[in-house]
């Protein structure tokens, strides 16, 4: 009787560490990316723009219509097609995922400047945006200001 006791003892002891180690591994694997590099490019008639982007993930959510919530700073640069003139624009914004899987849309509001002036103007976004939220491929097009009317893509890790 004691034997018994003894082996079922031991046998809820290893059969409780590897299914402890199995749930550890399931939580480790599902590693979310944090952060995103992403550049665009943007056209009106007479206005093309590029930018490069740094977003960092503030926040994520379970079964919710918002997905995650981003901060992102961005750095843009304007010309016009006829004379090459070109402006700087740098701006902060809140960017908001909507969607379940790989498929958002993505919104965006923020503020930002032209260095040149002393004035802040508004920033934001709308958008559809392919993200793997483990990382890997950006894809992201859409309608915003400062970015215009854009195609972009970005690498999130």
């Amino acid at each position: 009787m004691r034997s018994n006791l003894i082996a079922v003892t031991i046998f809820l002891i290893v059969s409780g560490t590897c299914n402890a180690q199995n749930i550890l591994q399931e939580i480790f694997s599902r590693k979310e990316a944090k952060n995103a590099v992403v550049g665009s490019a943007g056209t009106a008639l007479v206005v093309s723009e590029a930018n490069i982007a740094y977003e960092r993930k503030l926040v994520s959510f379970e079964k919710r219509e918002v997905s995650s919530l981003w901060l992102k700073g961005r750095y843009t640069r304007f010309t016009r097609r006829l004379n090459q003139d070109g402006a700087s624009f740098i701006d902060l914004s809140a960017m908001a995922l909507l969607g379940k899987r790989n498929s958002y849309t993505e919104i965006s509001a923020g503020i930002g400047m032209f260095p040149a002036q002393s004035a802040v103007y508004p920033a934001g976004s709308v958008g559809y945006r392919y993200h793997r939220s483990r990382g890997g491929i950006i894809l992201r097009t859409g309608v915003g200001f400062p970015e215009i009317f854009y195609v972009g893509f970005g690498y999130g890790f």
